[in-house]
């Protein structure tokens, strides 16, 4: 069995998604340099959603590996997470890390006081014993992060949901135990 930091995998700049599977495991953020095209550019290809001119300045943008990754997470399901974070200037949505976990690895994957965004598939039975699946956005926001990040977070999840095609669900928890199974399974059945 894979070690828990082995099964975190960040995406290649300039790799398809079937690269994506061959590319080598890491354990951990994306270091900014990996961010960047092959190109050898200053900039990583972005997709702008949103507004521009808030009361943050510029409008966010994704980065077009976090859409090749939910496509991965939706289609292929050889992942079930992705988790998303903003680059360090606050304005442009990155994938940190995707991966094939447990629901109990990706809580212990959520840092304790830094926000994230994740997309993850939940499969759950009913109370009828069916089962099914749903794919949720969590906005990650512990108590612990400081206010201009949750803001920064809380703009990003609205481009996010925005740009993913097909995002139905999006719940927001600042503890752990908002994200607890059972609850967010009740909260999934209850959605239209």
């Amino acid at each position: 069995m894979q070690s828990k930091a082995s099964r975190f995998r960040a995406p290649q700049p300039g790799g398809s998604d079937e690269n994506m599977h061959r590319d080598a495991d890491v354990a951990g953020p994306l270091d900014s340099s990996q961010n960047l095209p092959a190109s050898g550019s200053l900039s990583p290809p972005t997709c702008t959603f949103g507004p521009e001119g808030s009361s943050m300045g510029s409008a966010i943008t994704v980065d077009e590996m976090c859409i090749s990754a939910f496509w991965e997470l939706k289609g292929k399901r050889e992942i079930n997470a992705v988790v998303y974070r903003l680059s360090d200037t606050l304005d442009t949505v990155i994938v940190e890390c995707q991966s094939n976990l447990t629901h109990d690895e990706l809580l212990e994957a959520l840092p304790s006081c830094k926000a994230r965004l994740v997309v993850y598939y939940l499969p759950f039975a009913t109370a009828e014993g069916t089962r099914k699946s749903e794919i949720v956005m969590v906005s990650w926001l512990p108590e612990a992060a400081g206010p201009r990040d949750k803001l920064a977070y809380t703009r990003a999840s609205a481009v996010l949901l925005d740009a993913l095609d097909g995002m139905h669900v999006h719940i927001q928890a600042t503890t752990l135990s908002e994200l607890d199974y059972h609850r967010l399974v009740s909260q999934v059945a209850d959605q239209p």
